[in-house]
């Protein structure tokens, strides 16, 4: 259960959805949500035992010029973030690289498949791989048998320097 609320302020307040009023969690209208008993547990309005609080969640805020979410914008940063660690750890174990090796090389996959490319594109920008100019047949079914890049590691037998 997320509260985001000053220390003060009445029900209702913009931004609120939660009121903590002793024992009592109210909602943004004052409306009773779970009282905690004498006994330690929680019960919903109806008095019945409840260990959790669904809230619809609030609509998401425009933030960027294509009409993405702000949660949309994150998740998209922390999967690129993936996706060129991904990269960055094949280009050091392999001289040649594809799409494909860095789809199955993912915990995550993308939110749109097009996403892979802006990835490459990165890593190539970074100076981890270049591009060969060659072609193989794509092995990812969705793909179809089409034609990919195939991508030369830059970074290829070096070895990283880790922390103690």
């Amino acid at each position: 259960m997320t509260a985001i609320a000053p220390s003060a302020g009445p029900p209702g307040r913009l931004g609120l959805l939660v009121t903590f009023d002793g024992p009592r969690l109210l909602d943004r209208d004052g409306r009773l949500l779970a009282e905690i008993a004498s006994d330690g547990h929680w019960y919903d309005e109806r008095g019945e035992p409840c260990d959790g609080l669904a809230l619809p969640a609030p609509t998401p805020l425009i933030s960027d010029r294509r009409g993405r979410s702000e949660q949309t914008v994150q998740a998209d940063r922390l999967w690129l973030q993936e996706a060129a660690e991904a990269i960055a750890s094949l280009a050091c174990s392999q001289q040649y690289l594809t799409g494909d090796d860095v789809w199955a090389a993912l915990r995550t996959p993308p939110r749109q498949s097009k996403m892979i490319g802006n990835a490459l594109s990165r890593a190539k920008q970074a100076g981890v791989i270049a591009p060969t100019g060659e072609h193989r047949q794509s092995t990812r079914k969705q793909n179809h048998g089409r034609p990919i890049l195939i991508w030369r590691s830059l970074t290829y037998g070096q070895q990283t320097l880790t922390a103690p």
